[in-house]
């Protein structure tokens, strides 16, 4: 299931940020939205790194990502890096 471009109506509503950023503005950083997504903002990077990512446009700077997308990442990341299962996401 692909997401459709929202448009300027979606609200952003800042979640954190990596602690180790330098300034207030620096990045990367997390955002929650209106409709239950995610906005990931971060750096751009090198076509190296592009090539190697699945489907990525030469426009895509910073990306919505769904709540079901970060639920599996907590739970795969916590398994791979404490073996904890955390036992199937909410729905």
């Amino acid at each position: 299931m692909q997401t459709q471009p929202v448009g300027d109506d979606l609200q952003v509503h800042f979640y954190c940020k990596d602690p180790q950023s330098k300034t207030a503005d620096d990045c990367p950083s997390f955002y929650q939205t209106s409709k239950g997504s995610w906005v990931v903002q971060g750096d751009a990077l090198g076509d190296e790194v592009g090539a190697q990512l699945r489907g990525l446009k030469e426009s895509e700077t910073f990306l919505e990502i769904p709540q079901t997308l970060v639920d599996r990442f907590v739970q795969q990341y916590v398994e791979e890096r404490y073996g904890v299962d955390l036992g199937p996401a909410p729905r």
